[in-house]
C-alpha cells in the first residue's frame, strides 16, 4: 500500500509539473489558427476529395517542435520539413508505397512500380498544362500544393515560438496565406478577423512568457497572477486591431469612399417618396423608382433565328469558361444539354466506381500468371482474342 500511494503521488506530481509548463493559451491559440488556415483552403473548392488538411496541419507542428527540440538550425529545419512534406503529398496522392491490400510482397512490389509510372504521368501531365497555362483541373496538383503550404508554415510557426523569436514573425506566413485565399476566393473577412484576433494573442503570450523567462532568469520577484495584468490590454488591442481590419477595406478603396459620400448625402437630404402608393408616410425610394411601375416588356427571342439542336452522339458536354482570363479552376462550369435556346448545366451525379486494368503483353514468354487477374468476360475474351500472354493489374 505504500508503494502504491507513493507511486501514485509520484505521478500526480510528475502530471501537474507538466502541465504547468505547457501554455495553454498560446497552444489554444495556435491550434485554433492552424485550423483557420486549414478552413479556409477548404472553402476554396480546389479540393473535391477528402485531403485532411488539419491533420496535416498538427503533423507539420509536431515535427516543427522535434527539430526545435533537437537544436536545428531554422534554415536545415525548414528545409528537412518542405522535402519531407513533399513526400508525404505524393505519397497521399499517389499512393505509392500503400496501394492497397496486397497478398505478397511481389505483388506489393508490382503495385508500386505502376503507381509510381502512374503518379509521373499525371506529374508530366500537370507540367504540359502548366506550359500551355490551361487550368489543371486534377485535384492532385493542388493537394500537394496545400499540404506543402500548410506543413512548412505550422513547423515555422513553432519554431518562432519555440526558439523565442518575435512572435509576429512566426505568425506572419499563417495569417498571409489566410488573408491571401481569403481574397482570392472571395470569402468572409470573419476568418480573416478571427485569424488577426488569435494572432495578438499569440504575440501578447509570447511577450509575457519572454518577459516572466527574463525575469527568472534574472531572479526577480513578480505576482503570480500576472497574466491578469496583461489580458486587458490584449483584450483592448485585439479591439483595436478587428475595428480597423473591419474598416480597412471602407477607407483605402475608392467603393468605400463612394459609399460614406452616399451615406453623407443621405443623412444630409434625406429623399421621401412624394407620392403615398399605399406606403407609409417618409418611406424611402431610390431614384426612378415608383412603387407601381411595371418591369420592362423585353422582347422575347426568336427561337428559329437559334437552329435545331445538335446531334446527340455519345452525349455532348460544353466547357464553358464564365470568368476572367486568369486559370483558375473554381471559374469552369460544365453543360450537357441544349434544349435549342441555350446550354443546360449539368447535373452533379455521384461518382461511379470504376475498376481500370493495364495490361502488359509480353509476346516472347510462353508461361505467364496474373498477379492480379482482372474478372469479367471482357477481360477474358480480349486475351484468347490476342491469344498472346501478359499481366493484368488492377488499379
Amino acid at each position: 500500500m505504500v508503494i502504491l500511494k507513493s507511486m501514485k503521488r509520484t505521478w500526480r506530481d510528475y502530471f501537474f509539473n507538466f502541465s504547468d509548463r505547457i501554455r495553454w493559451i498560446s497552444l489554444l491559440s495556435v491550434l485554433v489558427v492552424l485550423f483557420i488556415l486549414t478552413h479556409t483552403i477548404r472553402q476554396l473548392h480546389w479540393i473535391r476529395n477528402s485531403t485532411p488538411l488539419f491533420g496535416f496541419a498538427i503533423l507539420g507542428a509536431i515535427f516543427g517542435l522535434i527539430c526545435s527540440t533537437a537544436n536545428w538550425k531554422p534554415v536545415w529545419c525548414i528545409f528537412y520539413n518542405f522535402l519531407l512534406s513533399i513526400a508525404i503529398a505524393m505519397e497521399n496522392v499517389g499512393h505509392i508505397w500503400m496501394p492497397g491490400a496486397q497478398t505478397g510482397f511481389n505483388s506489393w512490389l508490382e503495385s508500386s512500380n505502376w503507381q509510381i509510372f502512374i503518379f509521373f504521368a499525371r506529374v508530366q501531365q500537370w507540367i504540359k498544362e502548366i506550359s500551355a497555362r490551361e487550368i489543371i483541373g486534377d485535384d492532385g496538383f493542388w493537394t500537394i500544393i496545400f499540404i506543402v503550404l500548410i506543413w512548412v508554415s505550422s513547423v515555422w510557426l513553432v519554431i518562432g515560438l519555440k526558439r523565442k523569436m518575435q512572435a509576429w514573425i512566426a505568425i506572419i506566413p499563417i495569417l498571409g496565406l489566410v488573408a491571401y485565399f481569403s481574397q482570392v476566393g472571395r470569402l468572409d473577412r470573419f476568418y480573416l478577423l478571427l485569424g488577426l484576433f488569435f494572432g495578438v494573442i499569440i504575440v501578447a503570450n509570447q511577450y509575457s512568457h519572454l518577459q516572466e523567462s527574463d525575469w527568472k532568469q534574472r531572479k526577480l520577484d513578480y505576482p503570480d497572477q500576472l497574466w491578469m495584468n496583461w489580458s486587458i490590454s490584449v483584450i483592448a488591442i485585439s479591439i483595436l486591431v478587428l475595428g480597423l481590419a473591419t474598416l480597412a477595406p471602407t477607407v483605402t478603396t475608392p467603393e468605400g469612399w463612394r459609399d460614406i459620400r452616399q451615406w453623407v448625402d443621405e443623412l444630409r437630404k434625406p429623399k421621401y417618396s412624394e407620392t403615398a402608393n399605399g406606403t407609409a408616410p417618409g418611406m424611402y425610394v431610390p431614384e426612378n423608382l415608383s412603387m407601381t411601375q411595371e418591369p420592362p416588356n423585353l422582347p422575347l427571342a426568336n427561337v428559329s433565328e437559334v437552329g435545331v439542336s445538335l446531334p446527340v452522339q455519345e452525349g455532348i458536354v460544353l466547357w464553358v469558361r464564365v470568368g476572367d482570363t486568369t486559370l483558375r479552376p473554381w471559374r469552369i462550369a460544365v453543360f450537357d444539354t441544349y434544349t435549342g435556346k441555350g446550354w443546360l448545366e449539368a447535373q452533379t451525379a455521384p461518382k461511379k466506381k470504376i475498376r481500370f486494368c493495364l495490361r502488359m503483353l509480353l509476346p516472347d514468354v510462353k508461361h505467364y500468371r496474373n498477379i492480379l487477374p482482372c474478372s469479367g468476360m471482357q477481360e477474358k475474351s480480349y486475351l484468347q482474342q490476342q491469344n498472346r500472354p501478359g499481366y493484368c493489374l488492377r488499379v
